[in-house]
């Protein structure tokens, strides 16, 4: 995680360049939960089940799907997902100086009950 001006940035590896194991594609491309399922053999419902920990999977269909997961290096998109669901999961503070000590230690509380959420 960098920081560049109270802004966080995420780097993930979703994305591959070259070879995808298990499925041969050869360009950069962002893994979704389509090429697991493929990889899997399952649907891509089974794989959101799956993710979810949803009990109704059955436990060999789990392991093959985490198996595909796990071969991909898939990491699922956050922000697909909050878009998904309608949640940005941001909070804009707009402050005079964020380097004054107020601002700073309220920037700080703010970023802590957040994150205990």
């Amino acid at each position: 995680m960098f920081q560049i001006n109270y802004i966080y940035i995420l780097i993930s590896n979703c994305f591959v360049n070259g070879e995808v194991p298990g499925l041969g594609w050869k360009k950069l491309y962002m893994l979704s939960v389509k090429d697991v399922a493929e990889l899997a053999g399952v649907s891509v419902g089974t794989v959101s089940r799956v993710i979810n920990n949803n009990p109704t999977v059955k436990p060999d269909t789990r392991e093959k799907v985490l198996a595909a997961i796990e071969t991909l290096h898939y990491v699922p998109n956050e922000v697909a997902r909050n878009f998904k669901m309608q949640k940005s999961m941001i909070v804009a503070l707009l402050l005079p100086d964020i380097a004054h000590p107020f601002f700073s230690e309220l920037t700080s509380y703010i970023e802590d009950a957040l994150d205990q959420q």
